[in-house]
Parts: C-alpha cells; sequence; structure tokens
C-alpha cells in the first residue's frame, strides 16, 4: 500500500511539473508573437475605390418555422471601400487599422453628418479586400424625415479616413472633395454602423477584412 501512495505521489508530482513546464513554455513564447506582431510594418494605404449603395433587408431562409412576407422590405444605406495595404515583410499582416466614416445626408431642417467607426484586424497585406459600414433604415428615416424612398440623391457627401496608431494615413470621399470632413463647421453625430452590428454580417464574409471583437 504504501509503494501504490508513493507512486502516486510521484505521478501527482510529475503531472504539477509538466503543467508548470507549459506554462512556463506560453509565458516565454508572449514577448516572442509580439515581437513578431510589432515588427509588421505598415506601408501605404491604396483606397481603390468607394462605392455607394441603397441595399434592402437581406432574408434569409430558416427550417422548423413558418416563412413570414415582407411586403415591403427596408432600404440601408451600404457604403463598401476597396482598399489595399502595404506590408513588410511580404505576406505579413497589418494588425489593426482604423477606418472613420461620414455620412453627410440632406434632412428638413438642413445637411446632418452620421460618423462611426470601425477596426480591422489581421487585415492581410499586399491583397485586394474591402471594408464597409451601414445606416440603418431607421437612422435614415429620422434623418431624413421620410419613412421610404431614401436614394443616393439624398446623401450630400460620404468620406473615410483611414488610421495607424492614431495617425491619419489615407482617405476618399464620394461627391464632395477629400477630407470635407475636417472643415471648422461640420458637426457629426454616431449612426454609422459596423457590418457585424447588421443583418449583412453573415453574408460574403470571405469579401471583408476581419473586424475587431468587442467594440472598435
Amino acid at each position: 500500500m504504501r509503494r501504490e501512495n508513493n507512486n502516486l505521489s510521484i505521478l501527482t508530482i510529475m503531472k504539477a511539473l509538466f503543467r508548470a513546464f507549459v506554462l512556463f513554455l506560453s509565458v516565454m513564447a508572449l514577448p516572442l508573437f509580439a515581437g513578431a506582431q510589432q515588427n509588421v510594418k505598415i506601408g501605404d494605404i491604396k483606397i481603390k475605390e468607394l462605392t455607394v449603395e441603397v441595399q434592402q433587408t437581406p432574408e434569409f431562409q430558416a427550417g422548423n418555422v413558418k416563412g413570414k412576407n415582407i411586403p415591403r422590405p427596408r432600404d440601408w444605406l451600404e457604403i463598401e471601400v476597396e482598399f489595399e495595404v502595404q506590408t513588410a515583410p511580404k505576406d505579413s499582416a497589418a494588425p489593426a487599422l482604423m477606418f472613420r466614416y461620414y455620412v453627410a445626408i440632406q434632412g428638413p431642417d438642413g445637411p446632418r453628418t452620421l460618423r462611426g467607426d470601425v477596426t480591422h484586424v489581421n487585415v492581410p497585406g499586399d491583397e485586394k479586400i474591402y471594408s464597409a459600414v451601414y445606416v440603418s433604415p431607421a437612422m435614415l428615416a429620422t434623418v431624413t424625415g421620410k419613412m421610404s424612398g431614401f436614394t443616393e440623391s439624398d446623401i450630400i457627401g460620404v468620406g473615410v479616413a483611414v488610421y495607424v496608431d492614431g495617425l491619419a494615413k489615407s482617405g476618399e470621399a464620394y461627391k464632395l472633395k477629400n477630407g470635407w470632413w475636417t472643415a471648422d463647421n461640420i458637426q457629426t453625430e454616431p449612426g454609422v454602423l459596423s457590418r457585424k452590428d447588421t443583418p449583412f454580417a453573415l453574408l460574403w464574409i470571405d469579401r471583408y477584412a476581419d473586424e475587431k471583437e468587442g467594440g472598435n
């Protein structure tokens, strides 16, 4: 009996030592991983195209439920950016890029400018990829004063600025001059949503750069 107890004690000690060894290796690897991430150099960020479209709420099929007729699908404003980021070393990924979007819309009492941020992470370098944001039907109705019939003619201008570590690296505009959102008289308010906060998050997943979890 004493020998069995000794064997169990030795086994317990060996397991504890093994867990400690694994933990030690994990801790030692963290600085190496962090260093690899920090060593990625981000070069030019080229915005190749900024597209503005009106999209209807997507419909999805589900099992074990009865289908529902939607006589009038509501309209969302979609803003999509095609871009490419240069990274070094080759085939590396940019750890984080923050896209700040601006949308100026004509309302009954004058123009209102909506804004929203989305942070893309692990963005593959030197290849074409996309970012997209949306303005919800409820927000469009709030700004324009009309529940339906939103068109691109209601848009005064759209802009996007790309930041790396808080520094502006690139920008593009639609309808207005690039950088219009930096004017002193521009007042902005929240209202632009990232894809992950809309029904469109389930569509075209491989087309878009990954978004940061838990906020922007």
